[in-house]
Parts: structure tokens; C-alpha cells; sequence
């Protein structure tokens, strides 16, 4: 906070106590340390390098203690933490209706759950972990070290806008070696979206090479403004364009293929015996056919 503010009196007085206290303070960690941790400057005092790890180490210290005290209410309350990531598309698409017939099914307060939305090669390392208790992804390789279980399945679509050459084929569908040479809009290496149309191209046929992305983006809503602004087509979720396609913002181009369809799956350690009873109940749940 002193680096932040770039005063001891200011930052005594956000905490509520002494300049002197908070003075005495950061002697006490300087000494620890060994090594200065501030120093004064033309903007008032600001972090050394050795003070920067320090704090850096100091903001995970808290973090840690915040959710150490989320678990121990939980258990005065007796309700369980449930800690759940999940790739973007399912996270935004299918993990709210989830969490709804969750708490419909098994009631609303038997967990406090939190959702992480990263992508599928995070939630894969995250739950590895043990950040979280289970993690929802559309990759089509599971790591070792992790159980999984298909809970549903997803058809990827290709889309354009609507003044894109692709969309006035007049129902005629493009081939599959065109739409693999061709730079698409697309997430980064790592998400369960990109792997799965490599991944299906590749099972389609195993010489065709995926063109370079035209670019990359963190997010499908990016994605989606960039092809609606006819930056290049793009291979997305149906689920997470179904309401453009609907409204006429984005078109849908057939391709001369089987269908895309990827599995989503539940994926959770290995290590770990036996679920605890929220983490079955969301796998159930997502598990349902609608």
C-alpha cells in the first residue's frame, strides 16, 4: 500500500493507524529482509526490486488466507466449497444453466461454488493442481494425472459475415481442404476450441495442414466482432453463435464434411479417491440430455 501510495502518512491513515506504527512496520521487514524494500523518489517512495517480491509473495500470502477463510466458514455453516473451472464456451454457455438445475436438484445451499473461466490447457494444470475440484473442457486430449467423463457434446460451425464470398454459395458447401487453407479468426495455442478443429481437420484428413490463424484473440466475443466485420471466417461453438446466426449478424457456411462435433468432458485427479458430493452432483447434472 505505502508503494501504491507513495506515502507512509497516507497509507497509515487508509489502515486506520499510526504513521509511526506503520513505519515500525516496514523497519521490522526491511531488517528481516536484510535489504532495503522502499525507496524515496520524485513520485514519493516506491518499491525496490526486493521489495516488489516481497509483496508479490505477501498478495499470494492474503489471497491464500481470504480463501482459507471461505472454507472455514463453510464448514462452521456446514456447506461445502465447490471450486470449478472451465474453458470459456462452457463457462459462459453451459455452467450457469448447470449451477440453476444444480441448485434445483440438490438444493441451494448445500456448496458455495466458484467458477474459474480459463482456457482448456489452464483448467487442465489448474485442476492437476489441485486449485480445483473438477474442471469442464472441449480439448480433445486429457493429460495424465486426470480422470474424465464425457458429459455432453458440442458441434463447432463455421461462420462469416454476412457480405463474406462464403455466404452467398447459394447452399453450396465449401470443401474441407479450402477451409483448412484458410486463416481463420481464432483463440490462442491451448484452447479446447482451436485444438478440436486442428484435431478434426487432422481426422478428416491426416495430410491437410491448418493454415496459420489470420489472428488471434483471447475471447469468442472478440472473435465473433472480427468476423462480423470481415476480418476472416471462423470455427466456433454453436453454442456460442446461435443467437447470431438467429439475428442474421453472422452466417453459417456448410462444409463437405461430416459434421464437427467434439466432446465435452468433466475432468478431476487422478490422485483423488472420491469426489466430494457437490463435485458428483455438478458431473450428473452436466451430464443430463436436454
Amino acid at each position: 500500500m505505502v508503494s501504491e501510495l507513495g506515502s507512509l502518512t497516507e497509507a497509515a491513515r487508509r489502515l486506520g493507524v499510526s504513521q509511526q506504527a506503520v513505519s515500525a512496520r516496514l523497519q521490522s521487514l526491511e531488517q528481516a529482509a536484510g535489504r532495503p524494500l522502499l525507496v524515496r523518489g520524485p513520485k514519493g517512495r516506491t518499491l525496490t526490486a526486493d521489495g516488489k517480491v516481497i509483496a508479490d509473495v505477501a498478495l499470494e500470502v492474503l489471497s491464500a488466507l481470504d480463501r482459507l477463510d471461505t472454507v472455514v466458514d463453510c464448514l462452521h455453516t456446514q456447506r461445502y466449497v465447490l471450486r470449478a473451472a472451465a474453458s470459456y464456451t462452457v463457462a459462459e454457455y453451459l455452467i450457469p444453466r448447470w449451477l440453476m438445475q444444480l441448485s434445483l436438484a440438490y438444493g441451494a445451499d448445500n456448496a458455495q461454488v466458484t467458477v474459474a473461466a480459463v482456457n482448456s490447457a489452464t483448467v487442465f494444470a489448474e485442476v492437476l493442481d489441485g486449485l480445483h475440484d473438477v474442471g469442464f473442457v472441449e480439448s480433445p486430449d486429457v493429460p495424465a494425472g486426470l480422470h474424465h467423463r464425457v458429459v455432453g457434446r458440442d458441434e463447432m460451425v463455421v461462420v462469416v459475415a454476412p457480405n463474406h464470398p462464403w455466404a452467398g454459395t447459394d447452399g453450396r458447401a465449401i470443401a474441407i481442404d479450402e477451409l483448412a487453407a484458410t486463416a481463420l479468426v481464432c483463440r490462442e495455442a491451448g484452447s479446447g476450441t482451436r485444438s478440436s478443429y486442428e484435431r478434426l481437420i487432422s481426422s478428416r484428413n491426416p495430410h491437410l495442414a491448418v493454415a496459420p490463424p489470420a489472428i488471434e484473440l483471447p475471447t469468442t466475443a472478440a472473435i465473433k466482432n472480427a468476423v462480423r466485420w470481415g476480418f476472416a471466417p471462423a470455427v466456433l461453438s454453436l453454442l456460442s453463435v446461435r443467437e447470431d446466426l438467429d439475428y442474421g449478424r453472422l452466417r453459417r457456411v456448410r462444409v463437405d464434411s461430416p459434421a464437427f462435433v467434439r466432446d465435452i468432458k468433466a475432468v478431476w485427479p487422478a490422485s483423488v479417491k472420491s469426489l466430494s458430493a457437490p463435485a458428483r452432483q455438478l458431473i450428473e447434472v452436466a451430464s443430463r440430455r436436454h
